[in-house]
């Protein structure tokens, strides 16, 4: 069976939290993506309880992770051992990285040859679990660029087949190719929907890429998680889903997505409030009864000079809001930040910029805010979600310290204020930026998280001041 009975029973608590979420949530659905268009009323004086008996302990921990770069080719910079020192740094589960065909089976016959060397290297130093992408073309192969073909897909096959014997010791999950709708062929136009048969990048190619691969993926490795989709961008969704109805879903197939949104033209959807709403969609429209697991093996912000850049502040909020949202979201399986540090030095270039750390290993503010988020998601196993006004979040966690509420308010739209009389008063600190006092009765909530300690152990009640 799909779900097992503990993740049914689990949704059944789900669902009834769900529906109480949604009940406080639509009456301010008009204003969704930005405050400045919501009536005043409706945003003042937002009340959110905060109190153990919400919480609910998700069927699974999240996995979180960041990206690498030594399955590939190019210069990025990437040293093993400096690599290992930040990921454990950041304190993250996982890794993904590259078995790209041609590198690993150059001669087409199936048989790998220890390529790439450095990524292999690397895993045998590295004690966390690998995701590796098995993908991208092969030249040396009749119709491989991209396979299209039976016979192609029968080389293809053979490729996944040996990629999951040569690295079985390391316990990888796996996933199938990396980015078709973006990546099978290069053009300069992106493909428009779904794509049309005679765009080798549309989704029926992909899709009958995956029907023949997931079976000998499966029968290769039993154990293992294995993911097809990985969708590159598809802002729509048309791609995705017209995919999806072409792979059955299953327990071999488990769907997995990238998330960016930098160069939105509204600069109020550059932000991971724009994500987790686009997600939410995507899950209902594809899963609308029990909502399917989900894998995020790229989301990220780049800091470049450039009109799709973010300022390191803002990407760092971003990526901390959205592991947040992500670890009280049951179907929400796993979350790879793109990447772990800037694959190159031109500050005006974007794909040079997505890092956590810079060229050579300086920290970001993205990576204190990695750190810091994955460290307060992993002290705790029961989480409580609430989403009372469109840009406003809270995120209730049980933890060894105490209850702790994060709270945090979605960039460029507007301000919310915590209130809190001396006798109710929690203590409160920035993920990053140290304490955060109370000016009166007040302290500010900002797209940087705030995380509120409570002494007491009954249930409190907060009051929120929202405005736009």
């Amino acid at each position: 069976m799909f779900f097992d009975i503990a993740y049914l029973i689990f949704y059944m608590f789900y669902g009834a939290y769900r529906m109480t979420r949604l009940s406080i949530v639509f009456p301010l659905i008009a204003c969704q993506f930005a405050l400045a268009g919501c009536d005043s009323a409706a945003s003042k004086d937002i009340k959110i309880s905060v109190d153990r008996a919400m919480l609910v302990e998700r069927p699974s921990p999240l996995i979180t992770g960041v990206g690498t770069h030594f399955g590939i080719g190019g210069n990025h910079n990437y040293v093993g051992y400096k690599s290992l020192e930040a990921i454990n740094e950041l304190g993250v589960d996982s890794y993904r990285d590259d078995i790209p065909w041609g590198a690993f089976d150059p001669d087409g016959d199936g048989r790998g040859n220890g390529q790439p060397a450095r990524l292999f290297a690397f895993m045998q130093m590295a004690p966390q679990q690998p995701l590796l992408i098995a993908g991208y073309s092969n030249r040396r192969i009749l119709n491989g660029d991209p396979p299209l073909t039976d016979d192609a897909r029968r080389h293809f096959d053979n490729f996944i087949r040996e990629v999951m014997n040569a690295t079985a010791q390391f316990k990888p999950i796996y996933e199938i190719w990396n980015e078709w709708n973006m990546n099978a062929v290069r053009r300069e136009k992106r493909v428009q929907g779904a794509g049309t048969p005679d765009d080798p990048r549309a989704a029926i190619h992909y899709a009958n890429l995956a029907k023949s691969a997931l079976p000998i993926a499966r029968e290769a490795a039993p154990s293992a998680t294995i993911l097809y989709g990985s969708v590159g961008e598809d802002m729509t969704w048309d791609w995705t889903k017209a995919m999806v109805r072409e792979v059955a879903a299953g327990p071999e197939v488990t769907l997995s997505l990238h998330l960016y949104n930098q160069c939105e033209r509204d600069l109020r959807k550059r932000t991971a409030t724009e994500m987790v709403d686009r997600l939410e969609k995507l899950q209902s429209e594809i899963s609308p009864n029990a909502p399917r697991p989900i894998y995020i093996t790229e989301f990220g912000w780049p800091t470049a000079k450039h009109h799709c850049g973010i300022e390191p502040q803002l990407a760092a909020a971003n990526m901390a809001q959205f592991l947040f949202w992500s670890a009280a979201t049951p179907w929400l399986k796993g979350a790879w930040v793109y990447q772990l540090k800037n694959s190159g030095k031109k500050e005006d270039d974007l794909e040079d910029n997505f890092g956590l750390y810079d060229y050579d290993y300086k920290p970001k503010p993205e990576a204190c805010a990695v750190r810091e988020a994955v460290k307060l998601i992993k002290s705790s196993k029961r989480y409580a979600l609430q989403r009372p006004h469109p840009d406003l979040f809270t995120l209730q966690l049980e933890t060894p310290a105490g209850m702790r509420l994060v709270a945090w308010t979605t960039a460029n739209t507007g301000t919310a204020e915590l209130i809190a009389d001396a006798a109710n008063r929690p203590t409160a600190k920035l993920l990053c930026n140290g304490p955060l006092a109370f000016t009166g009765d007040t302290i500010q909530i900002g797209p940087e998280p705030v995380i509120l300690d409570f002494p007491q152990r009954g249930p409190t009640e907060l009051k929120f001041n929202v405005s736009g």
